[in-house]
C-alpha cells in the first residue's frame, strides 16, 4: 500500500499483475546460490545468513502450549518427544524467539546458548533493579 502523487491510497493486488515470468528464464544461479535458496525455503530466510545448529529445550506444559501458539519467528521444530523439543536454529533467531519463555523453558543444549539467554535475563533484572 502506498500513496500516489495525488495523496490517494493505492494497493497492489494480484488482479493488477499483467505478467509472470520464471527467474530461471532471465537469471542463472550458481550451485552455491541454489543451495542457499533451497535452505532458505526449507528453514526460513532468517536462519540462512547466520548458519544453523540443533538446539534442545525442555518445556513446561504452559511452555508447550505457548510454543505451538507463538509460531512467528519460531525456529524449525525437528523433533518433539514429550516436553523435550529439538530445533534447527541459530543464535540470532534463538535470542529473538526463546527469551519470551522465561521459566516455561530450559535449554538443554547447547550450553553456550543457555548461558547467553540466562545472561540476557540477568541483565534485564539488573537493569530493572537499577544495578
Amino acid at each position: 500500500m502506498y500513496r500516489d502523487n495525488s495523496g490517494n491510497l493505492v494497493t497492489l493486488r494480484l488482479s493488477k499483475i499483467i505478467g509472470v515470468s520464471f527467474a530461471s528464464d532471465r537469471f542463472s544461479f550458481s550451485k552455491e546460490e541454489t543451495e542457499k535458496l533451497e535452505e532458505m525455503i526449507r528453514l526460513g530466510a532468517q536462519f540462512s545468513e547466520y548458519g544453523t545448529y540443533e538446539m534442545k529445550a525442555k518445556f513446561t506444559k504452559e511452555g508447550l502450549v505457548k510454543l505451538h501458539l507463538a509460531y512467528k519467528n519460531r525456529p524449525l521444530i525437528m523433533k518433539e518427544e514429550g516436553s523435550i523439543v529439538t530445533f534447527r536454529t541459530n543464535d540470532f533467531a534463538s535470542m529473538i524467539y526463546f527469551t519470551q519463555f522465561g521459566e516455561m523453558m530450559t535449554i538443554i543444549e547447547p550450553d553456550d546458548l543457555r548461558e547467553k539467554i540466562l545472561d540476557f535475563h540477568r541483565k534485564a533484572i539488573a537493569n530493572d533493579m537499577g544495578l
